[in-house]
């Protein structure tokens, strides 16, 4: 880490560059919809850029990362004055208010949001954050959605710790949109329950298209929230927020800074392996069997068993059957080996079935599960170790501790390592 020491002469603006940590040695700065005054710090994480303002003359006191970084910032090229002059406006509402935040990605969603908390911490409101973007996920892990509650002033919403996370089962929101909003119902009815004054949602990236569209009118709908916040960069969100202002909406444009950094797919699946990890940080591994912990969303243990001896001749040599059974009108085999197609005509007349399903033992490795508790409350997430075929048996790897009852499989893996007594993801892709 480098040490430096900056002076700024009032209305001075610098963009800091993560990772950096800045503590105010002398005056006061305005950052991220807050005041820091002497002895107070800000954290800049890795990828984020967060531009200061000085408010007074003032002497700042600096620790800089590999990667990080100080720089003058022009006025033309940041937002600072009026995020900090409009965003005010999305508070003015009777209590418990709610905000929603809309933008394509990389507009600066999560730093506004950001400014939100800070400033609703400001008025002494109890403030909830919901993120509800599976894939770049601040609050809880991909393919998920998250709610977390601010005890203070925040430099992040990395910072925040989730108390509710509502599994979704994938790290894009096309073909999960009935979840996503199911679950940011969900959400935002605990939040109000637990007494939140202030609700400020985040948002995914996704706004182009049709589908798009209706998503996040469904989101609207779901949420009723007083102020709606649109991020741009060239009125990319105009159609929107034109037809939501006309409708009666209170509707808050803000200007996406021009110098803001727009992330890479390495930088996202770095984000996003940072994510799980502090969610797996304490994981353990947990014995479920599947007939009394079922797999909810999928067929398997629930159908008419077949011995694997009446169809190892139909395979072919070099193939194994692990499992079999029939489900209505499918059959649903777990082999060893690759199935040739040809043959499976065969098994559809054993099974006496239309269709046949066949997975390869051991792709379910690294599978992401959502974990239920009574009356279908999400418990949080685990990952797939192993399922033995032969006892009904499923291993995973999850931080839950409550009462699990069952789970849902979802189209995201992970290749998880275990390392110095604990576990580690190192990638993840959707299936």
């Amino acid at each position: 880490m480098q040490g430096l020491v900056i002076s700024m002469n009032e209305n001075e603006l610098l963009r800091v560059r993560g990772p950096a940590k800045i503590k105010v040695g002398r005056g006061s700065l305005y950052a991220l919809g807050r005041e820091l005054k002497e002895g107070e710090e800000l954290t800049v994480t890795k990828s984020k850029v967060v531009c200061v303002k000085a408010i007074t003359s003032c002497e700042l006191k600096a620790l800089i990362g590999g990667g990080g970084g100080l720089e003058e910032a022009k006025g033309g090229e940041e937002s600072v004055d009026e995020w900090s002059s409009k965003l005010p406006e999305a508070l003015q509402a009777e209590l418990p208010l709610k905000v929603l935040v809309l933008g394509a990605t990389d507009t600066g969603k999560s730093t506004a949001t950001t400014f939100l908390v800070n400033m609703a911490i400001s008025r002494g409101l109890k403030v909830a954050v919901i993120d509800s973007d599976v894939g770049q996920n601040d609050i809880a892990p991909p393919s998920t959605i998250g709610l977390a509650f601010a005890k203070g002033y925040i430099s992040s919403l990395r910072e925040l710790k989730a108390e509710k996370v509502h599994f979704i089962g994938s790290i894009t929101p096309s073909g999960y949109e009935c979840e996503i909003v199911h679950g940011l119902r969900e959400l935002m009815g605990h939040a109000l329950n637990s007494g939140a004054d202030a609700v400020i949602i985040n948002t995914d990236g996704w706004i182009r298209g049709s589908y798009a569209l209706k998503f996040k009118l469904n989101m609207l709908k779901a949420t009723l929230p007083d102020a709606i916040v649109g991020l741009q960069r060239g009125g990319e969100l105009e159609s929107l927020l034109k037809g939501l202002e006309a409708y009666g909406w209170r509707v808050i444009r803000l200007r996406t800074p021009p110098a803001a950094p727009k992330r890479d797919h390495r930088e996202r699946r770095e984000l996003r392996s940072l994510s799980y990890n502090k969610y797996f940080a304490n994981s353990k591994r947990v014995l479920l069997n599947l007939l009394k912990v079922p797999i909810l969303n999928s067929p398997l243990f629930k159908g008419v068993p077949i011995s694997p001896q009446d169809l190892k001749t139909l395979l072919g040599e070099g193939i194994e059957v692990c499992h079999c059974e029939r489900v209505g009108d499918e059959g649903y085999l777990i082999v060893d080996g690759e199935a040739e197609i040809l043959r499976l005509s065969g098994v559809k007349k054993v099974l006496g079935v239309s269709e046949v399903i066949v997975h390869k033992r051991g792709q379910e490795r690294g599978l992401i599960v959502g974990l239920l508790g009574e009356g279908l409350e999400p418990l949080g997430l685990g990952v797939i170790e192993e399922i033995d075929y032969g006892r009904k048996l499923v291993k995973i790897i999850t931080p839950v501790e409550g009462h699990i009852k069952g789970l849902l499989l979802g189209r995201v893996k992970v290749i998880m390592r275990e390392e110095g007594g604990g576990f580690k993801v190192v990638e993840d892709f959707q299936r």
